[in-house]
């Protein structure tokens, strides 16, 4: 973008790919000097989730010895003080996770051809699995684990809309004070066989997060929403200032 410090003939993903960040920068804010101790997603989303990376962490860094912890699901990578949501819970605050901290398990048959048109995705069986205990009562079965990448982003925004629509529908004001959501489709696939291209993996998850924006601000809860877009490698890209 031209109001910040960045090199456009270096830009993978623009505004064609996805017009809908570019739009919510424009309109609300662009942190364009964003700085980050992480250099990859095992780090990222220890420092989203927790506000620290372990010593474990920091020691396998580029070696990945036992696993690549970027999903909380390997149990030598938490903080001794837990996540963000254990912070709010302990202060009496109601929390919810959308596919962060999990894995789905589902048949891959019945997982019909990702990125299509709306009218054509099919709905498919699956169940949302953490290894944290305390995730799993906080954690929504009806927004696909984030990891996934051959899950459209698609479903996720269904899944959160479906959600949203009925704590508009509950009397009060029962939406969770405290939401975490993990959108990944953006990382892509590469140029793997059979995968979606980057372009159209990037293009599907700024999309995804346009639905979800949009469905927010047209509920009865966005006065009283704030919402923290970040990516868990803010140090990927080339047409950026590396930190």
């Amino acid at each position: 973008m031209k109001e910040g410090d960045g090199e456009a003939s270096l830009c993978s993903f623009g505004a064609t790919i996805t017009p809908n960040q570019h739009q919510l920068a424009r309109d609300f804010q662009l942190m364009d000097n964003y700085y980050v101790a992480g250099k990859c997603s095992a780090e990222g989303h220890q420092w989203t989730d927790a506000g620290m990376v372990t010593d474990y962490i920091e020691k396998n860094v580029g070696a990945w010895y036992r696993s690549y912890p970027h999903v909380q699901y390997d149990a030598l990578v938490y903080g001794a003080n837990g996540f963000i949501w254990n912070h709010a819970l302990s202060y009496g605050k109601s929390v919810r996770i959308y596919g962060e901290a999990c894995r789905a398990t589902y048949q891959k048959k019945d997982l019909i051809t990702q990125f299509q048109d709306p009218e054509q995705r099919k709905a498919f069986a699956f169940t949302n699995v953490s290894t944290i205990a305390g995730v799993r009562p906080i954690l929504s079965q009806n927004y696909p684990a984030g990891d996934d990448l051959p899950i459209s982003d698609q479903y996720r925004a269904d899944g959160f809309i479906k959600e949203l629509n009925e704590y508009e529908n509950m009397a009060g004001d029962q939406l969770p004070q405290l939401m975490v959501m993990a959108l990944s489709n953006d990382h892509t696939l590469g140029t793997r066989p059979g995968a979606p291209t980057p372009n159209a993996m990037v293009a599907d998850n700024d999309l995804a997060l346009g639905r979800i924006i949009e469905a927010l601000s047209h509920s009865r809860f966005w006065k009283e929403t704030v919402i923290f877009v970040t990516e868990d490698d803010s140090q990927a890209g080339w047409d950026h200032v590396s930190a």
